[in-house]
């Protein structure tokens, strides 16, 4: 009967009286609530029938040694093993109270959101296996209090345990109580699914190093990560629940330029910008170049208003503070992303390739 509840242990009941009673063995039937464990419930009718039944000459000494037997069992207590709770010999649920703090909520139905709530299973479960199943990422959990005691991913949650999960905390460090991560990652560097290339190019006019293929794998992409210490930014909630990541984020906006603003403001990536310094297309970081050494390549026009460029040594393209330049500064201070006095006057225009 173990693991059995509800109307699974009473369509079960109901077989074996028909079988019993086919066979001229007598039966009782008991209903069997969700709420009571099968023993709890059979014991008091069972109880009754070995009296009767002990009122036979024939069976005395039978029913009453399985009356001592039935007392000796409600004597006993519930019982502890590990996570997973025995009361009679039957399987009990475990329960938890959790709470999600912050935009961990993003990821719970809405009658879950910034409240504790109870939740039950069966078995013993780590706690990354039971946030996980609850729909939340572990990359976006960067500290996890068990009973107030921090705990890691491989803590097994316990009957009665009160479970609270915080976000990731990339702006300051949180190391001397979680042992959920690995530290914040201080150089930020990122690696992007295929469905965030626009984003990838803002990322890198911000001067951040974001590594992009619009036909890059899920397992590519965690793999990478790893390997390079990068934080995966996506779209895709299963790519952050690959046991190989530990750093990610779930991208929420769908417009490239919203999707800047929220990731600087998630990662604290304001102070680290460095506008202008990196390759919008393949990366690396921009050279400073003399007109002279690429004047055959620019425009003339290009070449007489400008006197400071720039080349990347990746792919060669050229860049100069062209029409555009302040429709892109605009778009960095939009996402919180300050261009520099000393900045305003740099190349930054469309490459020439």
């Amino acid at each position: 009967m173990v693991g059995l509840r509800g109307v699974g242990k009473t369509v079960l009941l109901d077989r074996m009286r028909n079988d019993a009673e086919g066979s001229g063995i007598q039966t009782l039937r008991v209903e069997a609530p969700e709420s009571r464990s099968l023993p709890a419930i059979l014991a008091p009718q069972l109880r009754q029938a070995l009296l009767r039944l002990s009122r036979d000459e024939q069976a005395k000494d039978l029913a009453q040694r399985a009356l001592r037997a039935l007392a000796g069992r409600a004597a006993v207590p519930a019982r502890r093993v590990g996570p997973t709770r025995f009361r009679g010999g039957t399987l009990v649920p475990v329960v938890a109270t959790l709470r999600f703090y912050a935009e961990l909520n993003d990821f719970l139905p809405a009658s879950r959101r910034q409240v504790a709530f109870v939740h039950h299973w069966d078995g013993r479960v780590s706690i990354k296996d039971l946030i996980e199943g609850l729909g939340v990422p572990h990359t976006a959990v960067d500290l996890l209090l068990a009973n107030g005691e921090a705990v890691g991913f491989d803590y097994l949650v316990a009957d009665g345990d009160r479970i609270a999960a915080y976000p990731v905390f990339e702006s300051f460090d949180i190391a001397p109580v979680s042992r959920v991560r690995p530290e914040p990652l201080r150089d930020p560097r990122f690696v992007l699914d295929a469905h965030l290339g626009r984003l990838a190019a803002w990322l890198r006019l911000a001067g951040f190093d974001c590594l992009y293929r619009n036909d890059i794998g899920d397992a590519e992409l965690a793999a990478t990560a790893a390997r390079e210490r990068r934080a995966i930014l996506t779209r895709d909630r299963g790519v952050l629940q690959r046991r190989a990541v530990t750093h990610g984020y779930l991208v929420r906006e769908t417009n490239p330029e919203r999707q800047l603003a929220e990731v600087v403001a998630r990662f604290d990536l304001r102070r680290l910008a460095r506008p202008f310094s990196r390759c919008m297309r393949c990366n690396s970081p921009l050279d400073e170049v003399e007109k002279r050494a690429i004047a055959h390549l620019v425009p003339a026009r290009s070449r007489e208003a400008f006197d400071q460029f720039q080349r990347c040594p990746g792919c060669s393209r050229i860049y100069w503070k062209g029409s555009h330049y302040e429709r892109l500064v605009r778009l960095l201070a939009g996402a919180s992303v300050p261009v520099p006095d000393a900045l305003q006057g740099r190349p930054s225009g469309r490459p020439v390739g």
